[in-house]
C-alpha cells in the first residue's frame, strides 16, 4: 500500500494505493486422473483526492481493478478449462466554484463533472461475454447567498453487451429532466474499447 499527501493551506492532494495478489491450488482424484485447479486473483486500487485554487477546484479519482484466473489442468499439464473474469471500475468527480463573474461577492456558480464505468469481460474457455456501461454527467448551478437562481444537468449513458451470440447497445441523453435521446441496436462497432 502507498500513502501520499502533500499540504498547502487549502489546497493538496492525497493519494493512495493498494495492490494485493493471491494464489492458490488444490487436485482431486478422478477417473480423469489427478486434477489440478489454481486459482489467481489480483485486486487493485486507486484513489486521488485532489485541492486548487484554495478549495475551489476539488478533483476525486478512483479506480478499482480486479481479475481472477480459474484453471484446471490434468497430470500431464494439459488444460481442462480455464475461467478468467477482469473488472474495472473507473469515477471521477470534479467540483469547481466559480467566483467573480458578477460584481455581487455573494454569487458563484457550481460546476460539477461527474464519470463512472463499470467494465467486465468474462471468458470460460473460448467463449467471451463484455459488459461496458458508463455513465458522463455535467452540471452547473448559479447561486446568490444559499439561493440556487438557475442551472443546467445532463447526462450520457452508454450501454454494450457482447457475447458470442451477439451485441447489444443503448445509448440515452438526457437533460434538464427530459430525455434527449434514446438509441439501441443490435450492432456493435467492432473494437471492443470502453
Amino acid at each position: 500500500m502507498v500513502r501520499r499527501e502533500l499540504l498547502e493551506e487549502l489546497d493538496g492532494s492525497f493519494k493512495v494505493e493498494a495492490e494485493v495478489r493471491s494464489e492458490f491450488d488444490g487436485w482431486v482424484k478422478s477417473s480423469e486422473g489427478n486434477l489440478t485447479t489454481m486459482v489467481k486473483s489480483v485486486f487493485k486500487v486507486g484513489s486521488l483526492v485532489k485541492f486548487e485554487k484554495d478549495g475551489a477546484y476539488k478533483r476525486v479519482e478512483q479506480r478499482v481493478e480486479s481479475k481472477r484466473v480459474v484453471e484446471v489442468t490434468t497430470e500431464s499439464g494439459k488444460r481442462v478449462d480455464r475461467v478468467v473474469q477482469q473488472r474495472l471500475y473507473p469515477r471521477t468527480v470534479i467540483t469547481s466554484t466559480l467566483r467573480g463573474l458578477s460584481n455581487d461577492k455573494d454569487m458563484y456558480v457550481l460546476v460539477t463533472n461527474v464519470s463512472q464505468a463499470l467494465n467486465e469481460r468474462y471468458s470460460v474457455g473460448e467463449a467471451l461475454t463484455e459488459v461496458y456501461n458508463r455513465q458522463d454527467s455535467d452540471g452547473w448551478m448559479q447561486v446568490e447567498d444559499h439561493n440556487v437562481l438557475a442551472g443546467e444537468a445532463r447526462t450520457r449513458q452508454s450501454l454494450r453487451y457482447i457475447d458470442e451470440f451477439g451485441c447489444y447497445s443503448r445509448t440515452i441523453v438526457a437533460a434538464n429532466g427530459e430525455i434527449d435521446q434514446d438509441s439501441s441496436s443490435d450492432k456493435c462497432p467492432s473494437s471492443s474499447s470502453s
